[in-house]
């Protein structure tokens, strides 16, 4: 707003047009008001000259202005109304701060012409200033709006919130994680970091078979890639442990338990980058697992794999043509599991299959003719 509109905008508010001998008292009255309120030193508005808060707050002046023209018109209710219009007014544009080398700043955005010195003594600086001069100003009253200048550096800096930290040591000065796997080092973990905590999913683990970048923790796996345990499901809980960079141990649990599904957990270890050993199975003998007759799917000589990934035991009853002992071969390891007349029947001890191994049954002599061939499997 120039001068000459804010004279056209009283004279209209007012419905007054025989005001204009008086406008330029109106406006500098207006000016010194401002100026006295807000602490600033302000360039009076004329026909050739404008300020700051005349261009961007016109209302500010407007209403100080309708004062002195109704007070000059003896219109006493017109000028308190636009009095309380102008302090509300102040109230949005409330001005915060200023500092000692820098204009005065105001809510809305604007800036007085000249930052004014007694002010920038007394009053609270803003960010960057400095407090040098001598406790001048009003005393702050609760609530009160002639009162609302800071005068003291103590009440800038609690509202700065400034606290001497040091008494919380580092922890007062370190960032949080930023993501439920940031491993970067020297940051304060969260709840459900890692998957510790956490009510919901956890981190999940896309590939098994990567053992870079894949921290300590409890993940979830679901249809991801790797490697997977002889009976491991798609959905599983996989929980990471690490000994170095490379060697690290991952446990792995089913999430979908059934009859065909048992839950079962299985272990390995990795013994270079991304290389890891066979899963091997953590479940006890006889858990889960029941009494086939495997005769008519099991011959004699013959070499077998345990592909369940966890022990096994095989019973075997039969009758043999010649003499001789019955021999179990698990893996590398040679044991007799029983001894035979000719033409008499036999029962074998049971013998157990670790998980994986290769097994296989034969006959010092002569043939065997198996009576039963019982596995206690899943």
């Amino acid at each position: 707003m120039t001068y000459d509109q804010l004279i056209a905008r009283i004279a209209q508010v007012t419905h007054r047009s025989d005001l204009g001998p008086q406008m330029a008292n109106f406006v500098q009255l207006a000016t010194e008001q401002i100026e006295a309120r807000l602490t600033v030193f302000l360039d009076p508005p004329s026909p050739t000259v404008t300020n700051f808060i005349l261009e961007t707050q016109p209302a500010l002046y407007l209403y100080a202005a309708l004062v002195s023209a109704y007070e000059f018109i003896n219109e006493g209710d017109q000028a308190t109304y636009y009095h309380t219009r102008w302090l509300d007014e102040v109230d949005r544009y409330y001005v915060t701060s200023t500092s000692s080398n820098d204009t005065l700043v105001m809510g809305g955005g604007a800036q007085a012409d000249t930052p004014n010195p007694l002010a920038d003594q007394n009053y609270m600086p803003r960010s960057g200033g400095t407090f040098t001069g001598p406790v001048y100003g009003l005393t702050p009253v609760p609530n009160s709006q002639d009162t609302q200048y800071v005068t003291t550096q103590y009440v800038y800096d609690a509202l700065q919130f400034k606290v001497d930290a040091s008494a919380l040591g580092n922890a007062a000065y370190a960032t949080l994680t930023a993501s439920n796997v940031d491993t970067t080092a020297n940051r304060v973990t969260r709840v459900g970091d890692f998957g510790v905590g956490v009510i919901g999913n956890q981190p999940t683990l896309a590939n098994l078979d990567v053992t870079a970048d894949i921290p300590s923790g409890l993940h979830r796996f679901a249809n991801g890639l790797g490697t997977r345990p002889p009976n491991g499901t798609s959905n599983a809980l996989v929980f990471i442990e690490r000994y170095s960079s490379t060697i690290i141990k991952q446990t792995y649990t089913n999430v979908i338990g059934g009859s065909a599904i048992p839950v079962e957990t299985w272990v390995r270890t990795s013994s270079a980058v991304n290389t890891f050993g066979p899963w091997v199975s953590t479940m006890q003998l006889g858990y889960n697992q029941k009494y086939y007759n495997d005769t008519a799917i099991r011959a004699l000589n013959t070499t077998y794999t345990n592909f369940e990934n966890h022990t096994v035991a095989v019973y075997l009853s039969g009758t043999a043509s010649l003499a001789c002992s019955i021999v179990a071969t698990i893996g590398a390891d040679t044991v007799t599991i029983g001894v035979a007349a000719a033409g008499q029947q036999f029962v074998c001890a049971p013998f157990l299959v670790p998980g994986l191994s290769t097994y296989r049954i034969a006959p010092s002599a002569g043939v065997i003719t198996p009576f039963t061939w019982v596995t206690l499997r899943i």
